[in-house]
């Protein structure tokens, strides 16, 4: 009877094992494949014409071209977002243009890129709010930087060269 009970508690015990490793491995997989998706993500598509929240951009800023616009929920709050280079006489900037429900928050604009603008929503220290990547040139000059969106300001994480392309 004793050997049956040990039997049975090497192969419950091998059993747990065998469970725990491959919740370690389902979840080492799936880490790695979000990183692999992070890595060749492509940037961000262009919001549609009519998207209402490009529309009501417009309407609150007409004198504004806009020359891209891109959505995503940057501040984590359930609500897209808008995120806006645009022109106004000589100044190229970008403007977030905040959705909470319904109610539209445009942050004070930071300078933008003049040429070849991209913009890439992403998550770099894996909390709920995204990161934005904004990268272009001028006049041959390329440059980037990485916001994100903090107390009422598009704040400036670290980039390159963005001083020589806006």
């Amino acid at each position: 009877m004793r050997v049956q009970t040990r039997k049975l508690f090497v192969l419950a015990a091998g059993a747990a094992s065998l469970i725990a490793a491959l919740t370690f491995l389902r979840q080492y997989l799936q880490r790695a494949a979000e990183l692999s998706e992070q890595q060749t993500q492509t940037y961000a598509r262009p919001t549609a014409e009519d998207d209402p929240l490009l529309l009501a951009f417009r309407a609150e800023f007409p004198g504004k071209k806009v020359l891209l616009a891109c959505a995503a929920d940057v501040t984590d709050n359930g609500c897209r977002d808008l995120v806006v280079i645009c022109t106004e006489g000589d100044e190229c900037s970008t403007i977030v243009y905040l959705d909470d429900k319904g109610n539209h928050t445009a942050l004070p604009p930071v300078p933008a890129p003049r040429e070849e603008q991209k913009i890439r929503f992403f998550n770099m220290d894996h909390s709920g709010a995204l990161e934005i990547l904004i990268t272009g040139s001028k006049n041959g000059q390329v440059g980037y930087a990485v916001y994100r969106v903090m107390k009422g300001h598009l704040v400036n994480l670290f980039g390159e060269g963005m001083e020589d392309c806006c």
